[in-house]
């Protein structure tokens, strides 16, 4: 099982050979170049993402940061071949659902701020998934696939499911899931759990961790 430090996790530093370490290479492994994605917008920042780590095959990459943040695409198709893939930024993006993700085993941490996507379903399979940054999805509706996810122990929801949680609606799983991930303790992380509230059940929207505006990745 993959399990990285929680200075490794935090860290914006981690270098390719830490990177190579972690993954190996797998039999479905492949040019990155053949893998078909249903938005060519994906498909270049992937690229672009390949040529700058100097990389070729699916099961090189490991990690994509701000390569495929804020590139406008619909879809995640073609991600589902990239099953090496540790850390992953998907933001400012439109697309509609996690679903080519689900069989990422090795994803350690996922950021999706900022995208049509309404539910974390697709996720609740991923074993190794320590951290969620989920922030500004106004359509996210249902957040309690997390319930079952028992390695997640960060997960940031300021600002997100607006429409639905102005009611109130899901409280009761907010305040479930705040009192299941703030009493995780995993592996050899030493960090402190984080759960931050998309709003406050005083129908009080939040504007990100510790009150602040969520941080740029």
């Amino acid at each position: 099982s993959t399990q990285l430090n929680s200075t490794q996790l935090n860290s914006t530093q981690l270098n390719s050979t830490q990177l190579t370490a972690l993954s190996r290479p797998l039999a479905c492994d492949m040019l990155i170049s053949d893998v078909i994605f249903e938005d060519s917008r994906l498909r270049q920042c992937v690229l672009d993402a390949a040529e700058s780590q100097n990389i070729t095959r699916t099961g090189e990459l490991s990690i994509l940061k701000e390569e495929c943040s804020g590139k406008g695409f619909t879809s995640l198709v073609g991600m589902e071949k990239f099953t090496n893939l540790i850390i992953a930024n998907f933001s400012n993006s439109d697309i509609p659902n996690l679903e080519p993700l689900s069989n990422l085993n090795k994803l350690l941490r996922l950021v999706v701020n900022n995208t049509s996507i309404r539910d974390l379903n697709a996720l609740d399979q991923l074993k190794e998934l320590i951290r969620i940054e989920a922030q500004n999805n106004v359509l996210l509706e249902d957040v309690s696939a997390v319930l079952n996810m028992e390695f997640v122990k960060f997960l940031r929801l300021a600002g997100s499911g607006t429409a639905l949680f102005k009611e109130g609606i899901n409280c009761d799983i907010l305040d479930q899931l705040e009192a299941d991930i703030l009493g995780r303790k995993i592996g050899d992380l030493t960090t402190p759990p984080e759960f931050e509230r998309p709003v406050n059940c005083d129908n009080t929207p939040t504007l990100g961790f510790n009150g602040q505006p969520p941080p740029a990745y």
